[in-house]
């Protein structure tokens, strides 16, 4: 008893050491955007671009300059891995396993999100780009630094894969025992166990489906007709074909029940003048969308 109190007692200390660090990370950030909303000359905002008369920030995107905000982000995922190590060791983990080790904060997609180019092309175009390829290589070759000082230490046993667009990480094959050894390696970010799922073999097929699982409905009578389908969801295409070409055939709901319900709508409450015109979409969409905010 005195044990399961003891590793209850570390895990809230735990808690409270990583959640006293997000709650100071977010006010820190909240701070500087705040810098960056309105460190103005009086003509108005600055979001994303460089303030000459302050000089404090670059643009948004850039607060890892900060020296603070690093220690901050440094300390977390020091936390996180020692949270991971503390759980190998609850739950008394042994053997092989394979874990993604990230290496620092950068990708293609970071730099991509921040960059004038994801204005003007796809992240496919962007990633064939010299820039693209200058950063590709430069990660790669701090992986390979990193990855061959782990192998010669004998703490990886394989690399997987390498992670250059959304992550800047590999995957590798190691055991339990060598997580916490690796966590205390330099240019090591943060360590993520790698799940893996075997995809289910039918062994019989009692139900026409086809082989992607979708089931053939070829010699089904139903046409779907008289039957009324409700999406909620957070946004869709209302200019797709699917919504332009046909019109709904009798129609259950039409602008003069948008009109009639409206006030009684979330969407009424939290502006205060809403009115049917702004959210009514069944003109555009065959009576298929009606309503939409």
């Amino acid at each position: 008893m005195q044990n399961t109190n003891t590793q209850t007692q570390n895990r809230n200390g735990r808690f409270s050491v990583r959640f006293v660090s997000l709650i100071i990370l977010m006010a820190l950030l909240l701070q500087i955007v705040s810098v960056c909303c309105f460190a103005a000359d009086g003509n108005g905002f600055y979001f994303g671009g460089s303030s000459s008369s302050s000089g404090i920030v670059n643009g948004i995107g850039k607060f890892d300059s900060d020296e603070t905000i690093k220690a901050l982000k440094k300390d977390l995922i020091a936390s996180l891995n020692k949270d991971l190590i503390q759980q190998v060791e609850d739950y008394e983990l042994r053997g092989e396993v394979s874990v993604i080790i990230t290496f620092s904060e950068d990708s293609l997609i970071t730099k991509y999100t921040g960059s004038k180019e994801s204005k003007r092309m796809s992240f496919s175009e962007y990633s064939a780009t010299t820039s693209a390829r200058k950063l590709k290589d430069k990660l790669a070759s701090n992986q390979d630094k990193v990855l061959a000082a782990l192998s010669e230490a004998g703490l990886i046993d394989e690399i997987e894969y390498n992670y250059f667009n959304i992550v800047d990480g590999a995957a590798v094959k190691t055991t339990f025992e060598n997580l916490e050894a690796i966590t205390k390696c330099d240019g090591v970010g943060r360590i993520i166990i790698s799940n893996t799922y075997e995809a289910l073999e039918a062994v019989e097929n009692p139900v026409d489906v086809y082989e992607t699982g979708i089931f053939n409905s070829e010699a089904i009578q139903y046409t779907g007709k008289g039957t009324l389908v409700a999406i909620l969801d957070t946004g869709c295409d209302y200019t797709h074909s699917a919504f332009t070409s046909y019109a709904v055939q009798g129609a259950i709901y039409d602008r003069a029940f948008i009109e009639s319900k409206i006030t009684d709508t979330q969407a009424y409450l939290d502006s205060g003048s809403l009115e049917a015109r702004e959210v009514y979409y069944g003109n555009i969409t065959g009576e298929k969308i009606v309503f939409g905010y």
